[in-house]
């Protein structure tokens, strides 16, 4: 378990973790994380800490957030490197080993720093999206970009050599994926993100698939 870069908003410094653990597990994890609050409230410029459940989609499983919030990041990270914290850290995955997932929605993973932004309110109430779904928007608007890419980069660099419209095709999409084109389909796919229900989830799913075979025979008319 390592931290995150914290979150800030309304001046306070919060660190928030997400964790996924066996039901069986549940109050014994309560009671750890209790601990944590207990320890993290004797230290200078602590706010306040709690914990809840939020939606897991994981069978057999609980999903908590735990949000530790203080004044400022200096006092944050006097409390995140401290003998105590790291104690109980290692008492806790002692106590529980295999038995629990962690996870700290400030970090970058794969291709999660290209969504939008949440807000701290957003990270409390639902878990991070999984990373298949985030891969398939990726695909999603990958596969027709460069198919357009590619012929229209013909046109204007008719002399240029393969590798070299293969290095601008990439260097484009990948910009435009970053910077615009992901954040704003994950906006706008947000409720097929962090869909709870399964209708949700093969809905999106096969819209998403509808878009790809599109763009696939699209390409096929241009380049039989």
């Amino acid at each position: 378990m390592n931290y995150s870069k914290p979150c800030i908003e309304k001046n306070q410094v919060q660190f928030i973790v997400h964790l996924v653990v066996e039901d069986q597990i549940y109050d014994s994890v309560s009671d750890a994380q209790a601990t944590f609050a207990n320890a993290a409230g004797r230290f200078p410029g602590h706010v306040k800490s709690f914990v809840h459940q939020v939606d897991c989609d994981k069978i057999g499983s609980i999903a908590l957030i735990a949000v530790h919030s203080f004044d400022t990041a200096d006092n944050l990270v006097r409390w995140l490197q401290s003998d105590v914290r790291r104690r109980l850290m290692k008492n806790f995955d002692t106590s529980f080993q295999d038995q629990f997932e962690v996870q700290y929605p400030g970090e970058i993973e794969g291709f999660t720093s290209w969504l939008s932004r949440p807000n701290s309110e957003d990270i409390n109430r639902r878990p991070p999206p999984p990373k298949w779904k985030i891969n398939f928007i990726v695909l999603a608007i990958l596969y027709p970009i460069t198919l357009i890419l590619v012929p229209v980069l013909h046109s204007w660099l008719p002399n240029a050599s393969r590798a070299t419209i293969q290095f601008f095709t990439a260097l484009i999409a990948v910009s435009a994926l970053g910077f615009w084109l992901v954040p704003w389909a994950s906006k706008v796919l947000a409720k097929w993100l962090h869909a709870k229900d399964g209708r949700s989830h093969i809905t999106g799913t096969i819209i998403l698939c509808g878009l790809l075979y599109i763009a696939w025979q699209i390409a096929n008319g241009i380049n039989p």
